[in-house]
């Protein structure tokens, strides 16, 4: 009789026979490990795509901050372009505008020196009178005197101080640089700048969106279209602009400075004379009534030194209100420019702000999608630790897939209610 074919059987050392194992065997047992390593891979690149997430955030809040720097040069500039508008409105008002030329500021020092001449001559025939000895000058004599003293003493001083302002300021016209200078005063004009232009049309199209203030989720596609190479050399662009304006306007700036403190210099220096020549027309009403012949010579003095001060008064101030207001004309068309350089460089780091906004929410996104699917492989993992041990019969695979369902549920109730 003939017996039927048993299984083949394999011995353990302790002599007990055990099912010989097959491929389907490894695979199965093999499963739960793989799956490990799986989940374990998918964690890390959700790791690294919200740490990418982050790096993108970090980068938008300095690339916000760089634009608000710019923001804030515009906005000073512009503040400070308009203020001096007004204060230009100011001195029309005070003063007729009128031509600025190195020539006649040269002429205006001239006179100032002839008019402060006059007043000293003038000045010294008061005092001749004031030193004769018929005159009688009655109780206002002695104060009289005195102011007159120091119209004297201003007068020299003055003379003085404007011969070395006048002398000061023709050297200072003869200069190239401020004949240059001189060019761009009473006119529409400011120096030029090696500026470039930012031509990608892809960056022309997300700049056009950004200015019109569109909502950021229609502005999302058009950054994203720009290539950040591209961009980054737009910015780069956008800064060197900007200096190269700041650097074409500054020695106009700084030579104009330089003239206007001499031209202030020599208003200055008439300040003395006039202020004690009012003090001493004013003292002259006081003086004894009467035609003496000392009387009448000290009243014409007086009146005409007086009317020499106000004519030193009007030269002085016109010509400067006139110079301050061709200078800050120029400034101010300097600032306005300038502002919208500024502008310009804004907004170029809006689009990076919104381009590094959008990388990071795509990162987020990337992470959680990792996620997930690293959870459904913990859950794989789980299923499969539940199969050995029902197959098996184990103690460890079953605590191994406890372990995993209450990862699992612990996951959806962190996810659904905290």
């Amino acid at each position: 009789m003939k017996l039927p074919k048993m299984p083949a059987m394999e011995s353990n050392p302790e002599g007990a026979a055990i099912p010989r194992r097959t491929v389907w065997n490894g695979v199965l047992t093999a499963t739960p490990v793989m799956l490990t390593v799986l989940a374990t891979v998918l964690a890390g690149l959700s790791n690294s795509e919200m740490t990418l997430a982050q790096y993108h955030r970090a980068l938008a809040a300095q690339f916000q901050s760089k634009a608000g720097d710019q923001w804030n040069f515009f906005q000073a500039k512009r503040i400070r372009g308009t203020g001096l508008e007004m204060t230009i409105g100011l001195l029309n008002t005070a003063s007729a505008p009128g031509e600025m030329k190195p020539a006649l500021l040269q002429i205006s020092a001239d006179r100032m020196v002839q008019e402060l001449r006059r007043a000293q001559k003038e000045t010294n025939r008061l005092q001749a009178a004031l030193d004769s000895k018929t005159v009688a000058l009655g109780p206002a004599g002695p104060e009289f005197r005195q102011a007159a003293a120091a119209v004297l003493q201003a007068s020299q001083d003055s003379l003085q101080k404007a011969e070395m302002s006048r002398d000061r300021i023709k050297r200072e016209l003869a200069l190239p640089d401020v004949q240059r200078a001189f060019t761009y005063l009473g006119t529409a004009e400011v120096p030029p700048a090696n500026t470039k232009v930012v031509q990608d049309p892809n960056i022309t199209q997300a700049l056009q969106a950004v200015r019109s203030r569109i909502p950021d989720q229609e502005i999302a596609p058009l950054v994203r279209q720009v290539p950040e190479e591209v961009l980054r050399q737009a910015l780069e662009t956008a800064e060197a602009n900007v200096q190269a304006v700041e650097q074409a306007d500054k020695p106009v700036s700084d030579t104009l400075n330089r003239v206007e403190a001499l031209v202030r210099e020599q208003a200055e220096s008439a300040r003395a004379l006039v202020r004690a020549a009012r003090n001493l027309d004013g003292l002259a009403a006081d003086l004894p009534a009467g035609d003496s012949a000392g009387l009448t010579e000290i009243r014409s003095a007086a009146a005409a030194l007086a009317r020499c001060s106000a004519n030193i008064k009007t030269l002085s101030d016109e010509r400067r209100n006139d110079f301050k207001a061709a200078q800050y004309g120029y400034t101010a068309r300097r600032y306005e420019r300038e502002a919208r350089y500024n502008q310009d460089a804004a907004d170029l780091y809006e689009i990076q702000v919104r381009k590094s906004s959008t990388a990071s929410e795509r990162n987020r996104g990337r992470s959680k999608q990792f996620f997930f699917g690293m959870l459904a492989a913990q859950a794989g993992v789980t299923i499969a630790s539940f199969s050995l041990a029902v197959k098996f019969k184990s103690l460890l695979w079953s605590l191994a897939s406890l372990a995993g369902l209450s990862a699992i549920l612990f996951a959806l109730y962190v996810y659904l209610y905290v």
